[in-house]
C-alpha cells in the first residue's frame, strides 16, 4: 500500500501557537494529524470495506470497540406521553 501526502491550509500564527502548545505536552503536530486521519476513516469507512482493504493491502484491521447505543426512554415517560398530574 502506497501512502499519499496532502495539503491544508491554516493561518501561519495559529499553526505556530498549535506547534508550541503540541510541544509543551511532547506531542508533534504530524503525530496528532495522523491519529484524526485514522479515527476519521474507522468513523466513516463501514468496517467491511476497511476489513476488505486490510485484506487486499495485507495491513491488520484495527477493530474499534463497540459504541454504545443510547438506551430507548422507559414506557410511559417518552414525550408525550406523562402521567397526568
Amino acid at each position: 500500500m502506497s501512502k499519499v501526502t496532502f495539503e491544508t491550509e491554516l493561518n501561519d500564527e495559529a499553526l505556530g501557537a498549535l506547534r508550541s502548545y503540541l510541544a509543551k505536552k511532547n506531542e508533534q503536530l504530524d503525530m496528532r494529524l495522523s491519529e484524526q486521519l485514522e479515527k476519521l476513516y474507522a468513523a466513516t469507512v463501514p468496517a467491511a470495506v476497511r476489513e476488505y482493504l486490510g485484506e487486499k493491502n495485507g495491513t491488520p484491521v484495527r477493530r474499534s470497540a463497540a459504541r454504545p447505543r443510547r438506551a430507548a426512554p422507559a414506557a410511559g415517560h417518552a414525550e408525550g406521553n406523562q402521567p397526568a398530574e
